[in-house]
C-alpha cells in the first residue's frame, strides 16, 4: 500500500519525505532517483516505444537535479552527460556564455545592418554572402544570451519556451551551428570559382542576387530540417540538458550514440568541414 503524503508546516504534500532532510540526504535521494530514472529508460526504450515515449513523459513530470559529485564511476556516460556539476559552477558557466554570445550577437547585428545599409557593400556578391553566414550566428548568439541570462538569474537552468523550451533550444543550437558551416562552403565554392578564373585567365562573373538567395535559402532549409530531427518521434535522438547547462541533442544509448555522431554530426559539422578542406 502506498503511504499517503504527508503536510509539512505550510500544507503542502511533503513528498518522500523530502523535509527536514540535510544536504547530504536530499543529494543522495536526487542520485538515487536519477539511476532509477535512467533505468525506467533504458527498459522503455526496450518494450515500449523507445527513448522519444520516454522523453515526452520526461517533459509531463518534474526531474529531480542528478549531480556529477553523487555518481559513480560504474554509472554509463549517458547519465554522467546529463548530471549536473556545482550550481557555483553553472552559474559561472552561464554568466560567461551570456556575456560572450551578446557580444557575438552584437557584432553579427552590426555586420548585417553595416552592409545593407550601404548600396556599395550591397553590390559584392561576397558581402553579401557574409551576411547570410552572420544570420545564423546572430540567432544562436542572440537566443543564447537570453537563455543564458534567464538561466543566471534563476541560478537554474531557464530554457525560453516553456514545456518545449529544451527542444526549442536545441533547434536553434543546431540550426546556428549547422547553418553557419554550410554557408562557409558556399563561400568557399565561390572562392574556389574566383580563383579558377584567375588561373585561367578568365573574367569572373559574380552569381546574381537570385542565385545567391537560392543558395543561402538551400542552406536555411536544410538546416532547418536537420534542427527539427530532435522532434520528430522517428529519430533515435531526443534533446536533453547536457551537464545542467544547455539543451543539445544526447543519446541514450549505442544506436542513438552511432546516429547522432555519424548522421546528425556528420552532416552538420564534418561533411562540410570535409568540403572546405578540399576546396581550399
Amino acid at each position: 500500500m502506498t503511504a499517503a503524503p504527508r503536510e509539512g508546516d505550510d500544507g503542502t504534500a511533503d513528498i518522500g519525505g523530502r523535509r527536514g532532510r540535510t544536504k547530504g540526504e536530499r543529494e543522495g535521494y536526487s542520485c538515487w532517483l536519477g539511476a532509477t530514472t535512467h533505468n525506467f529508460r533504458l527498459a522503455d526504450q526496450q518494450f515500449v516505444g523507445g527513448p522519444r515515449a520516454t522523453a515526452l513523459v520526461d517533459r509531463q513530470m518534474p526531474r529531480e537535479n542528478v549531480y556529477q559529485a553523487n555518481l559513480s564511476h560504474n554509472d554509463s556516460r549517458y547519465v554522467w552527460n546529463r548530471a549536473m556539476p556545482e550550481p557555483e559552477f553553472l552559474d559561472m558557466v552561464w554568466g560567461t556564455w551570456m556575456v560572450v554570445a551578446f557580444c557575438a550577437a552584437l557584432a553579427s547585428i552590426i555586420i548585417i545592418v553595416g552592409v545593407l545599409h550601404s548600396k556599395e557593400a550591397r553590390s559584392n556578391v561576397f558581402n553579401l554572402l557574409i551576411v547570410f553566414l552572420c544570420l545564423p550566428d546572430f540567432v544562436f548568439s542572440g537566443l543564447c544570451a537570453i537563455t543564458c541570462a534567464l538561466s543566471y538569474s534563476a541560478s537554474e537552468y531557464t530554457p525560453i519556451g516553456g514545456a518545449m523550451g529544451c527542444e526549442w533550444q536545441s533547434f536553434y543550437v543546431i540550426f546556428g551551428f549547422t547553418g553557419s558551416m554550410w554557408m562557409q562552403v558556399v563561400i568557399a565554392t565561390e572562392l574556389h570559382h574566383v580563383l579558377r578564373c584567375s588561373h585561367g585567365r578568365r573574367a569572373y562573373m559574380q552569381p546574381s542576387l537570385k542565385q545567391v538567395l537560392c543558395r543561402a535559402g538551400a542552406v536555411y532549409a536544410g538546416s532547418l530540417f536537420v534542427a527539427s530531427w530532435p522532434f520528430i518521434s522517428a529519430i533515435p535522438i531526443h534533446a536533453d540538458t547536457a551537464s545542467g547547462m544547455a539543451c543539445v541533442p544526447l543519446a541514450d544509448d549505442v544506436e542513438s550514440e552511432v546516429f547522432l555522431w555519424v548522421v546528425m554530426i556528420g552532416l552538420a559539422a564534418l561533411a562540410p568541414l570535409f568540403g572546405i578542406f578540399y576546396l581550399a
